[in-house]
């Protein structure tokens, strides 16, 4: 009896077993969906050139599909994939309708003296004090924009005006840097990094201090500055403008900033947790996913290092074993090919 109950025991555990690997090692039930978004992404170069609203339209119902499907989902990597999707869709409507050379040409205007068109400072650290400027000088800023932005972008600010508030004023919890937020924060701080300079080359020696730092009138942009070395999401590292503003990291101190986003990534971010709801291939394509949003947005796309990762994403599939993952291996094998070296 003993010996029929231990077989028992023993068949039933490797049925389980079996069963285990099959719940594991599946496809994902929104994979699909996730292959057809960046099939569509990895051709939709005009986003970066002149703005094609029909091309971005497509994008756009792709990110739709992809987080609706996540949000019929329960697990936690579920959720935390729907939200990555719709922050990464976030940042492609905004760059889409060229908003990020209107953002740049607002925060500028801050910058321009006597010539200012508006009297706001958008550029504080304070989230409470930046949010009640852009609401007081909503009006003047929506004159810039109509005078010296794409027509697209006033478009874009006329309707989503207060959603472009909250995104500046308001960080998203655990965003690890992708948010649109995230972004325009890192925007913002380039710009002061390139005033800081351009104020260094244009002051004469006189209005230097004795420890060649930058007079007290452009005091704030300094603290903006040492804000954004501080801040994880920004990777500059403008060490002549700190040697400018007076301000230098102590000797046990890294400084902060990324060089790249892909640095970013790696330091950052937690892998997604594989289940039977997103699937086997969950993390590696969630990566892959992450550097193709960017790279859409990117002036200097990261094309070696996306077929590193797309070629991971094909190994996985193919892994699998079914038909379905040999034909979701075959997709990203043709997405591949288009970061394939040529010549």
């Amino acid at each position: 009896m003993l010996v029929y109950c231990f077989i028992f025991l023993l068949l039933n555990s490797k049925v389980n077993g079996s069963s285990l690997q099959n719940e594991t090692e599946t496809i994902g039930k929104c994979d699909l969906l996730v292959g057809q978004l960046l099939s569509v992404l990895t051709s939709a170069s005009d986003l970066q050139g002149e703005v094609n609203i029909d091309s971005f339209e497509k994008v756009s119902s792709k990110y739709t599909a992809v987080t609706e499907c996540y949000g019929t989902l329960k697990s936690a990597s579920a959720k935390r994939l729907k939200q990555l999707y719709n922050w990464r869709w976030e940042k492609h409507y905004f760059y889409a309708f060229k908003m990020v050379e209107c953002f740049g040409k607002i925060i500028n205007d801050q910058f321009s003296g006597n010539d200012s068109k508006c009297d706001y400072d958008i550029t504080t650290n304070n989230l409470t004090k930046k949010r009640e400027t852009l609401v007081s000088g909503k009006l003047c800023i929506l004159s810039i924009a109509k005078e010296m932005c794409h027509s697209a972008a006033y478009s874009y600010l006329k309707i989503h005006y207060n959603l472009l508030s909250d995104t500046l004023s308001i960080k998203p919890e655990n965003d690890n840097c992708e948010s649109l937020h995230s972004e325009l924060i890192r925007e913002q701080c380039e710009l002061v990094e390139a005033k800081i300079m351009n104020f260094s080359r244009k002051t004469d020696d006189e209005s230097l201090s004795a420890n060649n730092t930058i007079s007290a009138e452009s005091g704030h942009l300094c603290e903006v500055l040492q804000q954004c070395r501080e801040d994880e999401c920004n990777f500059i590292n403008p060490e002549r403008e700190f040697e400018i503003c007076g301000v230098f990291p102590s000797n046990d101190t890294e400084t902060s900033g990324n060089s790249t986003i892909i640095e970013l990534y790696g330091a950052l971010r937690s892998p997604i947790q594989v289940n039977s709801e997103v699937g086997t291939c969950a993390s590696i394509v969630d990566e892959f996913a992450f550097i193709v949003s960017e790279n859409t947005i990117s002036s200097s796309p990261a094309y070696e290092y996306t077929l590193e990762i797309c070629k991971n994403a094909v190994d996985c599939y193919n892994s699998l074993g079914n038909e379905t993952a040999e034909e979701m291996a075959k997709s990203y094998l043709a997405i591949c090919d288009r970061y394939q070296p040529t010549g």
